[in-house]
């Protein structure tokens, strides 16, 4: 439970900044529709900030697929 509790923590961080997307990558589509719903319900007007990839870190294609585009940069926060 402590790990969820984190990762909320660092996603309302990361929500609160100028980053353009936040992307989720996970097998579980539950907790991801789960955290979905969470942050459309409390934070409706960065909630769009937020994309979700199902997907298994271990699995070359769905992480290449979830990485497409992304514009890594050293952000100071």
């Amino acid at each position: 439970m402590e790990q969820a509790v984190l990762e909320t923590a660092v996603l309302n961080r990361f929500l609160n900044t100028d980053i353009a997307e936040i992307r989720i990558f996970s097998r579980d589509e539950k907790k991801q529709d789960d955290m979905r719903h969470d942050f459309q319900a409390r934070m409706p007007e960065v909630a769009n900030k937020i994309k979700f990839y199902i997907g298994d870190v271990r699995n070359k294609s769905t992480l290449k697929y979830a990485m497409k585009g992304v514009n890594l940069s050293l952000i100071h926060i």
